[in-house]
């Protein structure tokens, strides 16, 4: 292990950014009236996401499963501030201006560049970082095509920008008409996104046959989770498709999901001595688990007294 590795505190800051994001988040859910039990899943999975990231990257700099982790934690967390606060200044009235017109567009592309590269890349890159073989380079750069062209549709192919809820809307002052021609219905728009997830679960899949011995086990992990994030992600589609609309079930089931994905990891670092760094990330983990013990237990009580007071779901008035 390198000094400077262990010299690494810029992932620190970063995870402290995303811890102040995700307050701020959750503040403006509060705020917003929204409900505070569907977002707790998804802060649990991606505070995972951030500390098994940054302690990563702190003992590797470079490492670029850490990095993939820790950026869609910070990312995801920005977009999830920015709709907050797009929601709030909608509601005092603020339609337009600089503020709110950024605030609406981290909204809106943060979870596209928070969550995607992570799923779709990390199958492929892990557990060295590097791709399975050249062959699943043009793959790579599909999934990459992709998240672009997806990324210029709703930069301008949407005349509006939506917050964290969808009464919070504003124009969209980029918005080219031209390019809304090029919209894909949403039925090819998930299909496409689950080949992208399904060919990304062939990669690990793939990876983790030519694999032996404990380079088997550390894939077997992540390969697990991956497949439960995919089926989960199919599953989700496929009930929005049908008319089922459960969002508080949906978070928690996604947000499980979630989780899954960085607790593997751990696992592969922990019991699998992945990048030699279990002795390292043992005690920070414990540290982390406990972070998200509180948090748990903060989210039954939210949840228990929404029953009690409302008898349906839990209301964000009561963080």
């Amino acid at each position: 292990m390198s000094d400077t590795g262990r010299r690494a505190r810029w992932p620190w800051v970063a995870l402290g950014v995303f811890f102040s994001l995700a307050i701020v988040g959750m503040i403006g859910v509060a705020v917003n009236g929204e409900s505070l039990a569907e977002q707790i899943p998804y802060v649990i999975a991606f505070t995972l996401f951030g500390i098994v990231g940054a302690l990563l990257l702190s003992r590797l700099p470079g490492n670029r499963v850490g990095g993939l982790l820790l950026f869609g934690a910070a990312v995801t967390a920005g977009s999830f501030a920015a709709g907050e606060l797009m929601t709030y200044l909608v509601g005092e009235g603020i339609t337009d201006g600089p503020a709110v017109v950024a605030m609406g567009l981290v909204s809106s592309l943060g979870w596209l560049f928070g969550i995607f590269p992570v799923i779709l890349f990390l199958p492929q890159l892990f557990p060295d970082g590097h791709l399975p073989s050249r062959r699943w380079l043009p793959f790579a750069w599909l999934c990459a095509a992709v998240l672009a062209f997806l990324a210029v549709l709703l930069l301008f192919g949407e005349d509006t920008l939506v917050g964290s809820s969808d009464t919070a809307v504003i124009a969209n002052p980029f918005f080219i008409p031209g390019v809304a021609g090029l919209e894909i219905p949403d039925a090819v728009f998930a299909i496409s996104l689950i080949g992208l997830l399904v060919g990304s679960v062939v990669s690990l899949v793939l990876r983790f046959r030519r694999s032996s011995g404990v380079e088997r086990q550390q894939i077997k992990w992540v390969a697990l989770a991956v497949a439960f994030l995919a089926s989960s992600f199919v599953l989700s589609t496929v009930a929005s498709a049908i008319g089922l609309n459960g969002e508080l079930i949906d978070s928690i089931v996604s947000g499980i999901a979630f989780i899954t994905l960085p607790v593997a990891v751990a696992v592969a670092v922990l019991q699998y001595h992945l990048y030699d760094l279990d002795v390292v990330v043992k005690k920070a983990l414990v540290a982390g688990a406990l972070v998200l013990l509180v948090i748990a237990a903060y989210a039954t009580v939210v949840g228990l007294l929404g029953v009690i007071t409302s008898g349906n779901e839990s209301s964000g008035s009561v963080f």
